[in-house]
């Protein structure tokens, strides 16, 4: 049983041996090796391709981070005429090192190989970034409640808006226009608002709470508000007029 053992043990060593050996021929044997990120490419190839620097730039920008992998996406404007040398060239991206922004942007790229110094040249590229997002279904007008059918989600490119825009039905649900907006529009925070529930002459539970101790009182309303504002109001017991935050249609919280 030992000698089958060794035997066996004798066979895995040897295999895993031609296995390494066959991947470092492998290695040493590629035309080209990118320094960020990797690749491989074929032997025929002697300058650089749109389609290969569109795939260094792309995976350059997701290893910044700030975005997932499936929202990049580069379109490649133009290319350095970087001649490719023989044998193993590693190509990196020398600048910019840091701050990708979306849009049109300018690298700078570098080979080095054994053979040959190195050589540089600049590519420009279009950097997109694309996320699911809620678009305007149809035309909304102002102060118009935002209803599921109103909207839809598609993928958009988002490179160009300043603000995050809304990816999910329900945060649309208790908002309304806070102007008009057309059709197909990706819709942002500064495109909607809350509604207004209470208005001037509206009836009112104002609430005082201290610790454990809660009181209510009725009140009137002097001016409009949206859930979260604080609006004035009146205690119709005592003619005082308060400053509270609107709870719901029928509440105002009064601050200690």
């Amino acid at each position: 049983m030992n000698l089958l053992h060794q035997s066996i043990r004798s066979r895995v060593i040897h295999t895993q041996r031609r296995l390494f050996y066959l991947y470092l021929w492998l290695f040493l044997t590629s035309p080209l090796v990118l320094g960020f990120p990797l690749h491989s490419y074929a032997e025929s190839q002697h300058s650089l391709t749109a389609e290969t620097v569109g795939s260094i730039l792309r995976e350059y920008v997701v290893q910044q981070g700030l975005w997932q992998p499936n929202q990049v996406e580069v379109a490649v404007r133009s290319i350095p005429p970087i001649s490719l040398p023989p044998g193993p060239v590693k190509l990196q991206i020398l600048k910019p090192r840091a701050g990708i922004t979306p849009g049109v942007q300018s690298f700078l790229l570098g080979t080095e190989g054994k053979e040959r110094p190195g050589k540089t040249g600049w590519a420009r590229a279009d950097i997109q970034i694309f996320d699911n997002v809620m678009v305007s279904a149809r035309p909304l007008a102002y102060l118009e409640s935002i209803t599921p059918e109103a909207v839809r989600l598609e993928r958009r490119d988002i490179s160009t808006l300043f603000t995050r825009p809304f990816t999910k039905a329900e945060d649309l649900a208790t908002r309304q226009a806070a102007r008009a907006i057309p059709a197909n529009v990706i819709l942002t925070p500064t495109m909607v608002q809350m509604p207004q529930v209470i208005h001037p002459g509206h009836l009112v539970t104002l609430v005082y709470e201290n610790g454990r101790v809660r009181v209510e009182a009725q009140g009137q309303a002097l001016e409009s508000g949206k859930i979260g504002e604080i609006v004035r109001v009146k205690n119709l017991s005592s003619g005082e007029v308060l400053q509270g935050q609107v709870v719901n249609s029928r509440t105002v919280t009064i601050p200690r």
